[in-house]
């Protein structure tokens, strides 16, 4: 199990490397290269072209090299993307550099992959861990999740073993780079990726680690094949809090239908179908309704068993059409409140020029508490400025178990540690990268909102960054 005080030291030096993927892989490991034709090596006047390329100082540059590399499939061009492309400052080369690797690979025979590429890159990974001098983490990082977006039991056995040498220090750069490229197969819908779910939920961090756990459900979610489905609707059967809600959501963009989070439904409706079901194609990823008793913010159904209530207390909130939009926030959240069932565990957080907790940590959603908590609510007065950063940084940080924040505004942010609407969303996100709990935005607009246009985005951003829903309010 990761530490989680070493997982918050090291995740500043964690640089995750984020951004679409343009390669998609072949549908089987290859054993002879496609229509025919014999793998193509490394010879030497491209050798001397890339070569001279990659000294060049623009990175369209250096990235076209890496590109032209990625038509090989030989140990030597393998070993150039990864001595240079991978160590380049430049994200886009190193993007081009994830792709050349993938495509490098998927033009070898499978007993070259098993031998030579396998081998290469992890010995590589095992070197990165070994070297006591490493200044960074980052290339690190970039390694494992070159490896980790190869959909391969025999990458993922060999991934895993590296992990058991692993102290606790290491481990959070190890699973940083694994959970980026599980985000890859997913993005790809790589029906490789399948036969790997077995595999991945065998790791002892499918049982340990929400973040992991969440980002293998996932994954299994991208890709529409039986399989897929049946490992989903077993998940579905344990699965508590936020998570329950991520598997039926994927569960309904899989197959269309929509059967909530009651597992017995789910396995009672795949039980006929199973053999003879035609899978409807895409499917929109949403928020699942609210069904009878299960309580709601906002139109947002609340699945979490530990959460974080948001609230925005600057001066801005004391404007509103018929009454302040502090009032209308006010009342919505202590509703909300009283909905919890006692098994869930909260926390309120309030910002203006400042960041103010209700309770230190988590507090049971017992009769008690909720009294007090909905008196600390209807206490609020609006005064300050905007502090958003800090209030979600705060948030994040009450305690490691915590699923899910639901975040209110009415402006953009206007001061704190981080101003720039960009940087938080970015910051915020590679905080979230090894936890990967839910960041749902409200956003009040009635009555004039302070830049309302920008205050959309920021907070569409925000969610979407941060695996969460969007709600406007007017």
């Amino acid at each position: 199990m990761i530490n989680a005080a070493s997982t918050r030291r090291l995740l500043a030096a964690v640089i995750v490397i984020v951004g679409g993927v343009s390669v998609a892989p072949g549908a089987n490991r290859r054993a002879a290269a496609d229509d025919g034709d014999t793998a193509r090596t490394l010879d030497d006047a491209t050798r001397k072209k890339v070569q001279l390329e990659l000294r060049s100082p623009a990175a369209r540059t250096r990235r076209r090299a890496i590109e032209s590399l990625a038509r090989n499939s030989d140990l030597e061009s393998m070993q150039i993307v990864l001595q240079q492309g991978l160590h380049d400052k430049a994200l886009e080369v190193v993007r081009a550099s994830l792709d050349a690797l993938d495509q490098i690979r998927d033009g070898m025979p499978n007993d070259a992959v098993d031998q030579t590429f396998i081998p290469e890159l992890t010995g590589r990974i095992e070197g990165e861990f070994r070297n006591a001098k490493r200044r960074s983490s980052d290339f690190a990082v970039r390694l494992i999740r070159s490896a980790s977006r190869a959909p391969l039991p025999t990458m993922y056995d060999a991934l895993f073993r590296i992990d058991e040498q692993l102290n606790e220090q290491a481990k959070p750069i190890w699973l940083s780079g694994v959970l980026g490229g599980m985000d890859d197969l997913a993005e790809k819908k790589d029906p490789r990726a399948v036969e790997l779910l077995p595999l991945l939920s065998r790791h002892a961090c499918f049982k340990n680690h929400y973040g992991y756990r969440r980002t293998v459900c996932c994954l299994a979610g991208s890709v529409p094949s039986p399989a897929s489905v049946t490992f989903l609707i077993e998940q579905l059967a344990t699965a508590q809090g936020e998570l329950r809600a991520v598997i039926a959501a994927n569960l309904q963009r899989l197959t269309g239908n929509e059967a909530g989070a009651d597992a017995a439904a789910w396995s009672e409706w795949w039980g006929s179908r199973r053999d003879s079901f035609q899978f409807p194609g895409a499917v929109e990823y949403g928020t699942l309704r609210a069904a009878g008793s299960t309580p709601s913010y906002y139109g947002l159904p609340v699945y979490a068993d530990r959460l974080v209530f948001v609230l925005d207390t600057s001066k801005s909130m004391a404007i509103g059409r018929s009454e302040p939009r502090i009032e209308i926030a006010k009342r919505e959240l202590i509703r909300a409140i009283g909905q919890l069932p006692e098994s869930t565990f909260f926390n309120i957080v309030v910002f203006n020029s400042t960041v103010s907790a209700w309770h230190e940590s988590l507090a049971p959603a017992i009769p008690r508490w909720k009294e007090a908590a909905a008196e600390f609510v209807a206490m609020q007065r609006p005064q300050g400025r905007t502090i958003t950063y800090d209030a979600l940084v705060a948030a994040m940080g009450l305690h490691d178990d915590v699923e899910a924040l639901y975040f209110l505004s009415d402006g953009a942010p206007s001061m704190g540690t981080i101003v720039n609407p960009e940087q938080i969303v970015e910051s915020i996100a590679r905080q979230n990268h090894l936890r990967r709990l839910t960041i749902n935005s409200i956003g009040l607009f009635g009555g004039g909102a302070d830049d309302a246009r920008g205050l959309e985005l920021f907070m569409q951003r925000l969610a979407a960054a941060n695996f969460g829903q969007f709600r406007r309010i007017d």
